[in-house]
């Protein structure tokens, strides 16, 4: 299984390795699933700066306020629309 934030509603979203793109079942965003050589964002934890990373980063650094954001561990429900809390994290239909 890989994981992606979701780039409509910041839900945790939960894939199977391979799957070229995910749709979010909270807010139906369909999100680029990413391969090995490619980069993802996300934005920074402290100060919100869209910051890139490479597919399989634990965490990235952010250059502006030093802040270290964790990619993959957001356990946050309070961005998730109310509906979709109770299933956090959610596993996602896949599109190939």
């Amino acid at each position: 299984m890989a994981q992606l934030v979701c780039g409509g509603c910041h839900t945790l979203l939960m894939y199977i390795r391979g799957a070229a793109s995910v749709q979010c079942s909270c807010c139906h965003t369909i999100n680029l699933a990413l391969e090995g050589n490619q980069v993802a964002h996300v934005n920074c934890g402290n100060c919100r700066m869209l910051l890139m990373y490479p597919y399989g980063a634990r965490s990235v650094k952010c250059a502006v306020c030093q802040f270290i954001t964790s990619i993959g561990s957001h356990t946050d429900t309070s961005k998730v629309p109310t509906s979709c809390s109770s299933t956090f994290p959610l596993e996602m239909s896949q599109h190939y």
